[in-house]
């Protein structure tokens, strides 16, 4: 091997490397996005949580009142 071929093997090996280098940064870039779309999706799971329970509430209170009205309309009656 020559010293041209040294040289220009030597230059591909830097380029190669330099490549690498851009693959890993951006490969902790993407790991980055990824753990940061896990906390939202964990954070809006959280949230969907939270409005079903809340869902949950007022359907409750709504049986509670609809029953409440219908016991009232019922007793009101009772005379006929």
């Amino acid at each position: 091997m020559n010293q041209k071929q040294i040289n220009d093997l030597l230059s591909t090996m830097n380029d190669l490397l330099e490549e690498l280098e851009e693959i890993r940064e951006k490969s902790r870039q993407v790991d980055n996005q990824c753990n940061d779309l896990d906390i939202r999706a964990s954070n809006m799971k959280g949230n969907i949580n939270q409005l079903e329970q809340g869902l949950q509430s007022l359907e409750g209170q709504f049986n509670l009142v609809t029953t409440g009205h219908e016991n009232e309309i019922f007793s009101n009656t009772s005379w006929l």
